[in-house]
């Protein structure tokens, strides 16, 4: 199944602006990626639907660190300690606690409060999508890898619609962009022996792990070689992230892999979590995002996240 963004009569070219831009939120966990919906979870939802943003932020990437070195009879030199995403905000909705439960990976009818002024780490990937209205054709997708966030302010009091802010930021910048049709897929892999069953999730045997065969997928989704830098070399050249149980995977752990699947050398562990995001053609696969996560529905996803507190 996939999603058809709403028909825009007019104008029917890329425009970033908010008829045409769709923003998605993919938590990480402890357990690798999701969240659990209540106290004995029958659903794990790996992306969720920001449907109630309001603005965004121009993100920004800027030197981390950056210095001066001065040696004696030397050239001035410049030197950082590398790329980060400067703090950049999205305006919500005042009652939009479902997304304020997302970001800061809570299902909040089990972790019913939310801290402020307070560094809730790394947290998650946000995609953000353009899209022409006629047709609802990708035009651009942006992915903003292992953000954290903060949730500056509260909601004020107005004759009309109130609003909160979310900030993302990150100390290491990762930021890809895809362009034309090509948009940026999200699957996992889990099995927790109980509630949320997949035949194809990490069993302790299991080593390759063949692309559509995530928690509710659909689909036989074709990877795209994206990274010239990693052409022929690693994983990552299809794979723009890829976890077990939370933690990055390197080459040395992986045997194999390609368009359609990744086999590793020693099986992952009976129970553990794959997280994977790469990067398709929506104009040949179906639109990625529909993943949920859940056994039942694989449309679940597309309720709001305020909805998943239900």
């Amino acid at each position: 199944m996939a999603y058809s963004f709403p028909t825009i009569s007019s104008p029917t070219s890329y425009v970033r602006s908010g008829k045409f831009t769709t923003l998605f939120w993919i938590p990480y966990t402890d357990s690798g990626a999701g969240i659990e919906k209540g106290a004995v979870p029958t659903e794990n939802k790996i992306v969720g639907l920001v449907c109630t943003a309001e603005n965004m932020d121009n993100p920004t990437l800027s030197p981390l660190n950056e210095r001066e070195i001065f040696s004696l009879g030397k050239t001035k030199t410049v030197i950082n300690d590398g790329v980060q995403l400067d703090p950049f905000s999205i305006s919500v909705h005042g009652n939009a606690v479902g997304i304020l439960g997302a970001v800061t990976n809570q299902d909040l009818t089990v972790d019913e409060a939310i801290i402020h002024a307070y560094e809730y780490g790394l947290n998650g990937a946000l995609v953000v999508i353009s899209h022409t209205g006629a047709g609802g054709t990708v035009q651009r997708s942006d992915l903003y890898l292992d953000v954290k966030v903060r949730i500056p302010d509260l909601p004020g009091a107005t004759d009309g619609d109130s609003q909160q802010t979310v900030t993302f930021y990150s100390e290491e910048a990762k930021v890809y962009s895809a362009f034309g049709t090509n948009s940026w897929a999200v699957e996992v892999f889990r099995d927790d022996a109980a509630s949320i069953t997949n035949a194809n999730a990490p069993n302790g045997i299991l080593t390759a792990f063949t692309l559509g065969n995530g928690n509710a997928s659909t689909g036989t989704p074709t990877a795209i070689s994206w990274n010239p830098n990693h052409t022929g070399t690693s994983v990552y050249e299809y794979m723009a992230k890829l976890s077990v149980d939370g933690v990055d995977v390197v080459d040395a752990d992986i045997n194999t892999y390609g368009a359609t699947s990744v086999t590793w050398n020693t099986a992952p562990a009976d129970g553990a979590t794959i997280l994977m995001i790469y990067m398709i053609d929506t104009a040949s696969d179906d639109f990625p995002l529909h993943l949920s996560g859940s056994t039942t529905d694989v449309s679940s996803m597309w309720y709001a996240w305020d909805d998943y507190l239900q």
